[in-house]
């Protein structure tokens, strides 16, 4: 009787450490899980069909307001650093400018003109702005310039840097280059991603981040872009930015 214990309690701990390895692992603050938003896209649901709340699967999302945006803008590193958020991309990306905007001032004028550069600026005690940059392709001047860290009086080092591309690949592809040049492009960003990470090197920004490329409902899309967006791409374009391991 006391050996069939003695199996039976060394299971558990053994069980038992096994646990706490995976819990430390999966939930330690050096996760990629959970340190680099992969929960929150990997897992969850719609909360219901009319607010559009994503809930993550095991975690509760922070519900941002302006106070968060003014305290991630004040830069800790440099007074050198910009107080400002830039947007680099398609439509997608400036669907995601404006939503950062409207977190600062839910007024804020998303009547823009269409394939146009924007800014906003609150002036005041926050002193902060955000810009965005019409460049769906991710190959125009702002962009790699700031791939390079090379800011100048034109342009100051921002605080926060989103960029993205795809779509336009795919609806455009005899002029892009498609999936291709799009690859090619990622590869690019990543590696300058991975360059700027190094001793000594230009930096980009404090945090810089890559847009996925956008889902698309196919019921609807015009039969123009039916023909070209197609969701098992999008779905493969994804998937190789994951399997890239950003820094």
């Amino acid at each position: 009787m006391l050996k069939e214990r003695v199996t039976v309690t060394t299971a558990a701990v053994a069980v038992l450490a096994v646990a706490t390895l995976y819990a430390l692992a999966r939930f330690s603050g050096s996760s990629r899980v959970h340190n680099h938003c992969q929960a929150l896209q990997r897992s969850g649901w719609w909360v219901d069909n009319s607010s559009l709340v994503w809930q993550p699967q095991g975690c509760t999302q922070r519900q941002y307001a302006y106070d968060d945006v003014v305290r991630c803008m004040k830069s800790p590193r440099t007074t050198s650093v910009g107080q400002y958020a830039l947007f680099i991309g398609d439509s997608t990306v400036r669907d995601k400018f404006f939503a950062w905007a409207r977190l600062v001032d839910v007024d804020v004028d998303g009547d823009a003109k269409v394939h146009s550069d924007i800014t906003v600026r609150w002036p005041g005690e926050a002193g902060i702005a955000a810009l965005f940059v019409w460049d769906p392709y991710l190959k125009g001047e702002v962009a790699q310039q700031v791939l390079h860290g090379a800011y100048n009086e034109t342009l100051e080092q921002p605080r926060l840097v989103l960029l993205g591309a795809g779509a336009w690949h795919l609806r455009y592809a005899n002029e892009s280059g498609g999936i291709v040049n799009w690859r090619r492009t990622m590869d690019g960003v990543v590696q300058r991603l991975a360059e700027s990470r190094r001793d000594g090197a230009a930096p980009i920004a404090d945090h810089v981040y890559l847009s996925p490329v956008a889902p698309v409902v196919p019921d609807k899309l015009s039969p123009e872009r039916l023909a070209t967006l197609d969701p098992a791409a999008i779905t493969w374009m994804n998937a190789y930015m994951q399997a890239a391991e950003l820094p």
